[in-house]
């Protein structure tokens, strides 16, 4: 079930900073391209094995340290599925995961919530 080493360089090429910048970042590739280079190396049934690693490669920053790296892993994983709802890929939690806030992103110096203060109502306005 896991990729062979060929299919994990392969994969890791297409998403290194080079191939997505271009040579000396004067070209950068489109998504579209991308995809192009994803399908003509990998076939459809590969798509569940490589959305696993590339799952994997998100969520491990230092595998793909660039955020152009991993926002390029994130459309290959929507456009592996996206023929299909997106509530049917089998990776959509990777998304929510993503777009919610992380609690490590709170500003708890300005917060009350850690000294378990509730914060107060406005008084009731008369008119």
């Amino acid at each position: 079930m896991a990729l062979s080493a060929k299919e994990l360089t392969d994969l890791m090429t297409l998403l290194s900073e080079e191939t997505i910048l271009g040579p000396l970042s004067n070209v950068a590739i489109t998504l579209e391209g991308l995809t192009t280079s994803f399908y003509r190396q990998f076939s459809k049934s590969d798509n569940f094995r490589i959305g696993t690693v590339l799952v994997l490669l998100i969520q491990e920053r230092d595998l793909l340290p660039s955020s152009c790296q991993r926002i390029a892993a994130l459309y290959l994983l929507y456009d592996i599925f996206h023929p299909d709802p997106i509530h049917l890929n089998p990776f959509v939690s990777i998304f929510f995961e993503l777009l919610q806030p992380s609690i490590s992103d709170f500003d708890w110096t300005n917060s009350d919530i850690i000294s378990g203060v509730r914060p107060s109502l406005p008084e009731k306005v008369s008119h």
